[in-house]
This record gives structure tokens, C-alpha cells and sequence, in this order.
């Protein structure tokens, strides 16, 4: 919708291949040993049993098996961290969870989890509110785990790596979210992500939805920029919002109407903005062209 179109912010993060599950990428460390420490601290301290929640090397094909995924979460145990950090005591005061249905497809749902200050209703201004959705495409298996590690850092129950120690992050925490309010879609795109664990289906099946439409492109802010052939892995669909999983979002936005929307992925290393409405047309067009990028 048009509330998304003003404050559109698309963050690439880390390294993917779009036929292959993701590769550790750059993310503050400077070597690959480095990286692969940091990737697998950060899932595990999110666990609450080894093995029970990562996915498994023994589902995986030949194909992807020199890729080792047992450090990421699969879908649906990341969806239950996230439910069962609700249920904590310092989670509790700050998190809310929601799930929205999509009129047109009721077996779809969007689940939502709001991190705010709980005396924010009682501020004379409302908080400035962040929107960060993850997990658009089913192989950037990454970004839902960078959504839960942001999850346990907002609750208080993990450090930040600008901060240091619990405690010190925890108070610097607090004070963002006395004027901050953060919404967090940690998997837009379940079914996708699904077969991408699994290494089940085609490489193109695990990119799109069970549509086969690349909902990063079914949006009407440029949408006619988008593939228009079926058998395309960016086909942008038979109209904007065609799809249950972008109908969802976009519903989530006219709603909560966040002052800055940020969709996080995995690929190149660059942060692609939307133009400013009142930028000449040539430039918008510009802008188009990097925030469809071939990565995403």
C-alpha cells in the first residue's frame, strides 16, 4: 500500500547462492571460521535442547548435504521460540504475538511479534515504529535466524554486539524502546522455507510461494518491473497483491502504520531504497532497477 511505498527500506544482508541453501557471509567478522562461531553461538543460545530444533542433515539430498544447515532453526521450532518467549516473565512485559489471516486465502497466516515499552501508552507521543519483515524467499534461510536472534536481544535475554554484556544491553534496550516500537515477521513465506530445509522440491519452488510467485515483486510499487512469465523465479504474479503472503504484510502496514519498513534478505552486500515520491521518474526507475536487483 501507499503507507509502505513511504517508508520502504530494502536491507540485503549476508551471502546467498538462489539454487542452494544460504552461505555465511560477512556479518562483522572478518574470516570465515570467525563467521561460522559466531552463526552457530547465536542459534544454539536460542535453543532450548541441542538438536532438538535445528534442522537435520540426515533430511537433506545429496545435493545440499556439503552445506551444513544443522545450525539453523526450521521453521516451525523458530516459530514456537518465538511463542514460547512470550510466554517468558521479562518477555511478557514487552512482546506481543499476532497472527493475521488473509481474507481472500484463510489458510494462510502471517505471524507478528510487537516489542514495545510497556508505559508507552502513557507517553504524551507516540513511539516512532520500525517494521522488519524476514524470510521472503524460502532459500534465505539466514534472515529468520538473524529475526530471532533480534527477538532475544530485544527481550533482554541475549547481549548486542554494540553493547556487550546482557545487562549493559538490556538498559540500552529499555531506553530504544521508550521511543521505539519494533514489529518483527520473522518467516513471511513458511511453505518455502519449508522445502528449503528440506532441500525438497526445485530451486525455484523453494524461492517463491506455493503459487510460484516471487512475492518481493507482487507489491504495486513497480510492479510492472516485475517478470510477467510464470515459469519466471521473479514472476511477480497476474496482479499487485495477488498473493496471500504480500496481501498479509501489506494489511499488517496499513494497520500498525510503521514510520519506517525494512525487508531483510540475504545476497549482495548493499542496502537498495526506494526513490522519494517527488524524485523525477527517471530516477525512480533507477532506484527500481537496484531494489530488484538479481539476488533478491
Amino acid at each position: 500500500g501507499a503507507s509502505m511505498a513511504d517508508c520502504s527500506r530494502r536491507v540485503s544482508l549476508l551471502e546467498t547462492s538462489r539454487c542452494r541453501p544460504t552461505r555465511l557471509a560477512e556479518f562483522g567478522h572478518s574470516t570465515p571460521t570467525a563467521k561460522m562461531a559466531w552463526l552457530a553461538a547465536a542459534a544454539s543460545s536460542s535453543r532450548s535442547a541441542p538438536g532438538d530444533l535445528a534442522i537435520q542433515p540426515s533430511a537433506l539430498s545429496d545435493a545440499a548435504t556439503s552445506h551444513d544447515l544443522s545450525f539453523y532453526h526450521s521453521t516451525t521450532s523458530l516459530l514456537d521460540r518465538f511463542t514460547a518467549m512470550a510466554k517468558g516473565t521479562r518477555c511478557a512485559q514487552r512482546m506481543q504475538v499476532s497472527a493475521i489471516h488473509d481474507e481472500a486465502d484463510p489458510a494462510f497466516k502471517l505471524n507478528t511479534y510487537t516489542f514495545a515499552d510497556g508505559y508507552a501508552a502513557q507517553r504524551p507521543r507516540r513511539p516512532k515504529r520500525v517494521l522488519l519483515n524476514f524470510g521472503a524467499h524460502g532459500t534465505e534461510l539466514i534472515t529468520s535466524e538473524v529475526a530471532l536472534q533480534l527477538a532475544l536481544v530485544l527481550c533482554g535475554e541475549a547481549p548486542s554486539r554494540f553493547y556487550g554484556s546482557v545487562e549493559r544491553s538490556r538498559l540500552r534496550i529499555n531506553e530504544l524502546l521508550a521511543d521505539v516500537e519494533v514489529m518483527v515477521v520473522p518467516v513471511q513465506v513458511p511453505a518455502s522455507r519449508m522445502l528449503a530445509e528440506r532441500a525438497s522440491g526445485t530451486c525455484r519452488s523453494r524461492r517463491l510461494n506455493l503459487h510460484g510467485v516471487d512475492v518481493n515483486r507482487n507489491w504495486n510499487v513497480t510492479w510492472e518491473l516485475g517478470d510477467g512469465h510464470a515459469g519466471s523465479d521473479t514472476y511477480h504474479g497476474t496482479a499487485p497483491f495477488s498473493e496471500p503472503e504480500t496481501r498479509a504484510l501489506a494489511r499488517v502496514a496499513e494497520d500498525w502504520k510503521p514510520d519506517l519498513f525494512a525487508d531483510v534478505h540475504s545476497g549482495d552486500r548493499c542496502a537498495a531504497a526506494a526513490a522519494p515520491r517527488n524524485s523525477a521518474r527517471n530516477s525512480a526507475r533507477h532506484s527500481a532497477r537496484n531494489f530488484y536487483g538479481r539476488s533478491f
